[in-house]
């Protein structure tokens, strides 16, 4: 993962609770210019090595976390017809939401063209990597797009976990915990346990919030060490197209769903 999407993921995660993530940041973009320009392996070694960490706790809490919030949220609704419903209109919402996004992230992306200028910012490695994975891709999902839905499906939900793959682990999950909410008061234990584990992730994310500050200085101070502030200016492009999107989502297409499906007033979503 990129030094400047590591950033990005940190900030939100971390903004959110924790306001002196900004000091993090403007001190590691101090330290960053300091040490631009000079070569000290050992704290660029140190500093690498916090920032891996603050990432690698954000990505050892995601799986656990989204697991037991759909089997709570799912086993809580209790009723079977209401099961149903709330069910299918959860998979139109998600298809239209996530079509509507892929679209404006896509629009956006060829108009303004984001990724320009980033080239020298990424090793030829990495590069060879991504074009490699993604020709793959391409390969050899061209001429059957049902392989695609057909990917969606788990044929070994453990594999699919030990992987991290998030559609394949949502979808198993989603199954699961409708089959557990149609079995009756025997999927208490279960449920039990997926209660027990949110709240002790819950707990975990809290205990990883309090590293934030660290954990954005060592990133920051890497990046900018590394690259000079030049890399904020792809930073701020890039940022700037993803905020754009987030705004037409946010002020645009969320009201219109809320018009179109449901009673709710368009500003009790903003309260």
């Amino acid at each position: 993962m990129k030094l400047h999407m590591q950033i990005l993921i940190a900030l939100g995660l971390g903004i959110k609770r924790n306001w002196h993530i900004f000091f993090g940041i403007i001190l590691g973009i101090l330290v960053g210019i300091f040490l631009h320009g000079h070569h000290y392996p050992l704290v660029s070694t140190v500093l690498t090595f916090i920032g891996q960490v603050f990432i690698r706790l954000i990505q050892m809490v995601v799986i656990p976390l989204v697991v037991s919030a759909i089997i709570i949220g799912i086993t809580s609704v209790g009723d079977n017809k209401q099961l149903g419903k709330f069910g299918s209109k959860m998979i139109l919402y998600y298809g239209i939401i996530t079509t509507l996004a892929v679209t404006i992230g896509a629009v956006l992306a060829l108009v303004f063209q984001p990724g320009l200028g980033a080239a020298h910012y990424i090793t030829e490695n990495v590069a060879n990597e991504v074009q490699t994975s993604v020709a793959t891709a391409i390969a050899h999902q061209q001429g059957n797009i049902l392989n695609i839905f057909l990917g969606f499906l788990p044929s070994n939900p453990m594999h699919s976990f030990a992987e991290g793959n998030m559609v394949a682990i949502i979808v198993f999950v989603l199954i699961f915990a409708v089959a557990l909410s149609k079995v009756g008061d025997v999927n208490r234990p279960i449920v039990s346990f997926f209660e027990s584990v949110f709240a002790a992730t819950m707990k975990i994310t809290d205990w990883i919030m309090i590293f934030a500050a660290p954990g954005i200085f060592a990133l920051t101070t890497v990046a900018v060490s590394s690259f000079g502030l030049g890399i904020f200016t792809t930073i701020s492009k890039f940022l700037g197209v993803i905020s754009v999107g987030f705004l037409i989502q946010f002020f645009v297409v969320y009201p219109l769903i809320l018009k179109i499906f449901s009673k709710v007033p368009v500003t009790t979503f903003y309260i």
